[in-house]
């Protein structure tokens, strides 16, 4: 009996420790990338995206795609992702490094999720370790797991995984409830991202491979899903992934056998790795597509042969490729490749290289060896992730990076444009705006941006010119009609202004700018109860965007209603962190609050808002400090 206990406590000792030091390497792989900024599209899908900052109830997370209820195709349609990140929002706020760190928990959580379905499946601790070390330390994964955005792969593969395992511990303990607990984590891996429905796939390959009869009444409940998921989502699919410029499937194919080239490459040879490889054309005669071609029929092969010899090899490959189905190009995609679609295919990679190394292992003459080799790769990975990290710290390190790679990235020179607006340089931003229409005339929101530059620099003759072509353009794209719409306002035509600003949030019922610029026109128009619908609407869809509470409470203050100005102001300084447009509204809105407090007789409070207004570099009308300065001698 005490024998029996203590080999029970030795072996979960050694799960433990595999299980930290998967952790571990996970976590030095990837933390310098926690101190980095919501970059590209994390301020669209985040830092924008009212669905994750309460403006809109729970049941609505499932019900828009994943920016929210912008009246646009439900192109993207990832609940859970959502879901994840409005629990962090709850949790930290817009705390960049809490958004970091789930995601890298996600990555290790999916490692260990992998050693826990090898060991299931090969009873190999070593095979399984060594996978499950190499997979959380290569630096292909960075876009998942670096890019906040990228959340949506290891969210899918958790769930995937978990759902085979508890597929398998069904099949082998023929119990019913490991089914119900396998197909609800299919349903909450579809969910969080579309490659999610070649688990079925996978799951007849496990029949396959291991030679085992599949009950078909246990298969059918992942059937069912994905052909419920497809009916629903197809249609929404086409908005996101096609684009009009991709050629026909047959002359897509090369793209993907070019890609499965690239694919291999980075795998083994992990340099120079960068995002937006682009839509490009392939010829069946080009080397890389050759190779492709090479690749693929071994592999064919290989697993047909494998299956009877070594099934860990036919189940590598064959995880490999059918993980791929959903990037093969079969229904357009606006890239040929991308590095994060290898976040699941790479596990059979990784488990086919782990097992060459434990049979080295093996070999008493070779051990040594095999313990180098495994741990140069697992250094080499790290080293080169954390690399890989720095370039997804700053949006102006990103873009650059791409553009290093891609230079005719009209998506991307937009990006970077964007930077440079930012930062006030119009003119570079312009250049690359203007090289970008050249690349692609048929981009709207080119032109809208152009616009923008041209009215920050007094230039509205030209900033119409380039809304009303970006309108023509995409008809359906709101910010030109807003931003058109302020032009019109600060020219005093508030009837052309209430028009377009109507047309924007018609078409996207989410823009609380445009609302909020909605509200700020029917104040000129002496339009009051208008106006507080606006901001209250504001409120209710972003309850953190400063404008609408500094707007009301100035409404109210005009009204004479200084109990209701006041705690909205008081809203407003504490949102006035989220402003864009600095510290400069923060002063005003402090002015604000003193001279309220005085009105009230709160004249503490009063001078303290004063020196916080002061201090914010605005400036206090004097007759009211000097009041001030009366009260503050009195106390």
């Amino acid at each position: 009996m005490i024998d029996y206990i203590k080999r029970y406590y030795e072996k979960k000792g050694n799960i433990l420790s595999r299980v930290l030091i998967i952790a571990m390497i996970g976590i030095a792989a990837y933390a310098n990338s926690l101190d980095g900024e919501f970059v590209w599209d994390d301020n669209q899908i985040i830092k924008d995206n009212v669905l994750i900052k309460g403006g809109y109830g729970w049941p609505d997370i499932f019900k828009y795609s994943i920016i929210g209820p912008a009246g646009e195709v439900r192109s993207v349609y990832r609940p859970l992702q959502i879901l994840s990140y409005r629990i962090n929002y709850l949790l930290s706020g817009l705390d960049v490094t809490a958004y970091h760190l789930t995601n890298v928990l996600l990555h290790v959580l999916v490692a260990l999720s992998l050693y826990r379905l090898l060991n299931l499946l090969f009873e190999d601790k070593l095979l399984s370790f060594l996978s499950a070390l190499f997979f959380v330390a290569h630096p292909v994964h960075t876009q998942a797991v670096s890019y906040i955005s990228g959340r949506a792969d290891p969210l899918c593969a958790l769930f995937g995984i978990l759902s085979i395992v508890y597929y398998i511990i069904c099949c082998e303990h023929k119990n019913i409830k490991y089914l119900y607990v396998s197909v609800f984590l299919y349903v909450l891996s579809v969910l969080s991202r579309e490659n999610a429905f070649v688990l079925p796939f996978l799951i007849l390959f496990y029949h396959f491979n291991f030679q085992k009869r599949i009950d078909v009444k246990r298969f059918l409940p992942y059937i069912f899903i994905t052909l419920i998921y497809a009916v629903i989502r197809f249609g929404d699919l086409r908005g996101s992934l096609a684009s009009n410029e991709m050629p026909s499937f047959l002359a897509r194919i090369p793209g993907f056998f070019h890609a499965l080239t690239d694919y291999v490459r980075v795998l083994i040879f992990p340099i120079n790795l960068h995002t937006e490889y682009g839509n490009k054309a392939f010829h069946l005669t080009d080397a890389g597509v050759v190779f492709g071609v090479v690749i693929f029929i071994a592999a064919l092969v290989y697993i047909r042969k494998m299956r009877y010899v070594d099934k860990t090899i036919s189940f590598s490959i064959g995880w490999f490729f059918i993980s791929l189905i959903p990037y093969a190009q079969i229904y357009p995609l606006k890239h040929y490749m991308a590095e994060h679609w290898l976040y699941m295919p790479s596990m059979g990679f990784f488990t086919l290289l782990s097992l060459g190394l434990s049979k080295l292992y093996m070999e008493k003459g070779l051990r040594d060896f095999a313990k180098g080799v495994s741990a140069f790769l697992l250094v080499f990975f790290i080293g080169f992730t954390i690399r890989q990290n720095a370039y997804w710290k700053k949006d102006i390190i990103l873009y650059w990076r791409t553009l290093e790679y891609n230079q005719d990235n009209p998506g991307m020179l937009n990006n970077m444009a964007m930077v440079y607006t930012i930062k006030g340089d119009y003119y570079t931003a312009l250049q690359l705006h203007k090289r970008s229409a050249e690349l692609a005339p048929e981009n709207a929101y080119t032109y809208n941006n152009m616009g923008s530059i041209y009215a920050s620099t007094g230039d509205k003759e030209n900033a119409v010119i380039m809304y009303k072509k970006a309108m023509g353009l995409d008809p359906s794209f709101a910010d030109p009609y807003n931003n058109l719409a302020q032009l019109y306002k600060n020219d005093g035509l508030f009837l052309k202004a209430e028009k377009l600003y109507l047309k924007a949030v018609s078409m996207k019922p989410s823009y609380f700018e445009a609302y909020n610029n909605l509200g700020v026109l029917y104040l000129s128009m002496r339009r009051q109860d208008e106006a507080i619908e606006c901001f209250e609407k504001v409120i209710r869809m972003n309850p953190e965007f400063f404008g609408a509470y500094n707007n009301l409470g100035a409404l109210y203050t005009s009204k004479g209603q200084i109990k209701k100005a006041i705690p909205l102001f008081e809203k407003a300084i504490e949102m006035s962190r989220y402003s864009v447009r600095g510290k400069a509204d923060y002063g005003a809105v402090h002015n604000n609050l003193a001279v309220l407090y005085y009105k009230t007789g709160d004249y503490d409070m009063a001078i303290w808002h004063c020196d916080r207004a002061l201090e914010d570099g605005h400036k206090v009308n004097p007759d009211f400090l000097k009041l001030l300065e009366y009260r503050r001698k009195k106390r």
